[in-house]
């Protein structure tokens, strides 16, 4: 009776139990023997009932923590055995004492057959004195240790594998290594063909005829390849110590500068710049350099990427074919200044033998005559003018040419009104002459046979650029009209000879309509390739 009083019950937990089985338990009142009182029957059959009673909470306890065992077992078993990794624990000896599922996996055997083998029977010849070294740190200085090194597996195909090992003691304090085992090969073989790739870029790099460097965002040279290196004359540690502004010209170190902050801020994606360099000689270079900036996956800047090709040879002929075509200008220039002088000379003569003569018909031949070498001095005194030597502002050169030939004519203001709408229309000078002399043919004819008497009338110039290209020169006037009798294409008049041969010239057309007076429409195209 004693033992049921000293057993559970003298623990808290115990003492609790004991306390809820007398609450069960109650009194319970049976028949006393013949050596007991009823009172101590009571009491005995009261012990007997409790500690019944504490035996069934016992084993419902035992129950309980079976099912928590059980669960934890399998939790264990889902964290331990099925991780994603490899788990195993190896003596100091190097003997595999415990292993998980996963590692089994990667070792190619079962985990029970794994048990008491030697972690090196697993290990490439060649990598365990890596592992040796790596074991015997970890077990002199307690501190985990971590290497990459290649496994072999049953068959004796090796694999790659990451080992982390930590210092613990066993459940008999015998000091053990738990290790961990991940098979690396995949991202081993990814690391080798970005490196096989780095390493090809860089040869293509350094192979290449142009000039590429990386550039850090603080402006200073992290690599150069040879052709960088021979374009300034420096080696590439020398160059690891410049930045842009060290081998830029002086007057060129704000070229490129803004585009540098543009492409950083992200509001450009490139920039193309022209700029000269100075080479470690002294020597001035030049250079189109192309900047593209370099980002990591998280869209953060790296660094720049400059792209130089050497234009110096370039620049030095660029130079000399601006001199040389600077001298064709001036000599251009002098040649049309003096056509138009001669041609003024020509037409002066004529004027001055127009004045001698007394034959009308005479006269008038030399004033026709001294018109058409005006019209051609025109062309050449706006060439003279002009940025471009070949071609001219038509537009202009017709509003000049009807001006003089107005003030030629004493034509004064209210008598002939002038309408005129034109296009502004380039010429080349091999069309603009004849364009010009058959346009003074037709204005002559206008001013002096369409207003006779003094008679009032409009004067209209229209000159106009389809958009094929075709040019339409109108030249009409609300006169007297043209004679019905005469055919401008079989007239024998000196004035129509010139105007059919320029028309031909300018392998154009010509039509002539007599209602309201005469309208001369000319058509023709500008000749190709010119």
């Amino acid at each position: 009776m004693s033992a049921a009083k000293t057993d559970p019950g003298q623990t808290p937990a115990g003492a609790a139990l004991r306390k809820r089985a007398e609450e069960q338990a109650g009194a319970i009142d049976r028949p006393s023997s013949a050596n007991q009182t009823p009172e101590e029957a009571r009491r005995a059959l009261h012990e007997l009932r409790v500690h019944q009673i504490e035996l069934e909470m016992q084993n419902e306890e035992l129950r309980r923590m079976q099912g928590a065992l059980e669960a934890l077992k399998a939790r264990y078993f889902d964290l331990y055995d099925l991780a994603p990794v490899g788990y195993c624990v190896v003596s100091e000896q190097g003997l595999i004492l415990e292993a998980n599922l996963t590692a089994g996996t990667i070792l190619g055997e079962e985990k029970r057959a794994l048990v008491k083998k030697p972690i090196t029977r697993f290990i490439l010849p060649e990598d365990q004195d890596l592992y040796y070294r790596r074991r015997k740190s970890l077990f002199e200085t307690g501190k985990p240790q971590e290497c990459e090194l290649r496994m072999l597996k049953p068959d004796g195909a090796f694999f790659w594998a990451h080992l982390t090992a930590t210092a613990a003691r066993s459940e008999k304090g015998a000091p053990v290594c738990r290790l961990v085992l991940n098979d690396i090969t995949e991202s081993k073989r990814k690391e080798d063909a970005l490196r096989e790739s780095e390493l090809k870029l860089q040869m293509t790099i350094d192979e290449a005829p142009i000039c590429v460097s990386m550039v850090g965002l603080d402006k200073k040279f992290l690599k150069c390849n040879r052709a960088f290196c021979s374009f300034l004359g420096y080696d590439e540690e020398e160059m690891k110590q410049k930045t842009i502004a060290d081998i830029t010209f002086a007057e060129d170190a704000e070229i490129g500068m803004a585009d540098l902050r543009a492409i950083t801020a992200g509001e450009k994606k490139s920039s193309i710049v022209q700029k000269r360099y100075v080479r470690k000689d002294g020597a001035v270079v030049w250079g189109e350099v192309t900047i593209n900036l370099i980002k990591n996956s998280q869209g953060q800047p790296m660094y720049f990427l400059p792209i130089i090709q050497d234009i110096t040879e370039r620049k030095k002929n660029e130079k000399i074919v601006q001199a040389s075509l600077k001298e064709k200008e001036i000599l251009l220039q002098e040649i049309h200044h003096r056509v138009k002088n001669n041609m003024q000379v020509i037409s002066s003569l004529m004027n001055l033998q127009a004045e001698s003569v007394t034959d009308k018909d005479a006269r008038r031949f030399l004033k026709e005559g001294q018109l058409r070498i005006r019209a051609i001095a025109y062309v050449h005194e706006k060439l003279y003018h002009s940025r471009d030597f070949s071609r001219i502002d038509f537009a202009d050169y017709v509003r000049s040419l009807v001006d003089h030939l107005f003030h030629f004519f004493q034509i004064g203001t209210g008598h002939i009104r002038l309408e005129s709408e034109l296009d502004e229309v380039d010429l080349d000078i091999t069309t603009a002459v004849p364009c010009g002399i058959l346009l003074t043919e037709l204005l002559t004819n206008a001013l002096k046979y369409a207003f006779p008497a003094g008679r009032d009338g409009v004067l209209e110039v229209r000159l106009q650029r389809k958009k094929d290209g075709t040019l339409v020169l109108r030249v009409a006037d609300d006169g007297v009209g043209f004679p019905d009798s005469v055919d401008i294409h079989q007239a024998q008049s000196f004035g129509f000879q010139i105007i059919n041969a320029l028309i031909g010239q300018l392998n154009g057309t010509i039509e002539l309509d007599r209602k309201n007076g005469t309208a001369f429409t000319v058509i023709f195209r500008e000749p190709e390739n010119k």
